[in-house]
């Protein structure tokens, strides 16, 4: 009876705690200056799958600026017409690495739930676990398993088709300006 009870209470504590964190956070997000906004930053790929520029810099109607470095007075800008693309894809840097992280967690604390609700053995079996020790094993199958699906959703990259047209070029500007150095 347990069992089912904490199985059912979980689910709708995390929808609830979520539910509750989505209100408060228009709150929130008035407070924030541009000063204490973490600027991202994306990785670029342009027409290849292969390093071509690492951070976009400019979009102008008919041209995209990609350079290598973090600082635009670097050389290194290159400039490639809306004739000259074919699509442009972007990564969020470090974006791996953190969903990796936050996979491995969520997969840790599923298993150690899962494996907790559970219960203990009784007595009379060979080989008898607590609830904790089916908690910790659970987690500890479920962590890596959890560490990979993070890093497959991080590594997902965002693909805007650019046709070497410059009327699409110019349509998607405002999708590519948030992915631009300095947003």
């Amino acid at each position: 009876m347990i069992k089912n009870l904490l199985a059912a209470l979980i689910p709708w504590l995390c929808l609830t705690f979520l539910q509750a964190q989505a209100q408060s956070l228009p709150q929130k997000t008035a407070e924030i200056t541009q000063d204490t906004i973490k600027k991202r930053v994306y990785y670029v790929w342009v027409n290849s799958p292969k390093y071509s520029g690492r951070y976009l810099w400019g979009i102008t109607d008919s041209t995209i600026t990609v350079g290598t470095s973090k600082k635009k007075s670097d050389i290194g800008l290159k400039t490639y017409t809306a004739e000259q693309v074919k699509w442009v894809k972007f990564r969020q840097k470090g974006g791996i690495g953190k969903r990796a992280g936050i996979g491995f967690l969520a997969g840790a604390a599923f298993g150690f739930l899962l494996g907790y609700a559970q219960g203990n053995d009784s007595n009379s079996c060979f080989v008898c676990f607590s609830a904790a020790d089916k908690g910790l094993l659970s987690a500890m199958f479920l962590a890596p398993t959890g560490m990979i699906v993070g890093a497959l959703v991080g590594g997902i990259k965002t693909k805007i088709p650019i046709n070497g047209s410059r009327n699409t070029l110019a349509q998607q500007r405002a999708a590519l300006e948030k992915y631009k150095m300095g947003q």
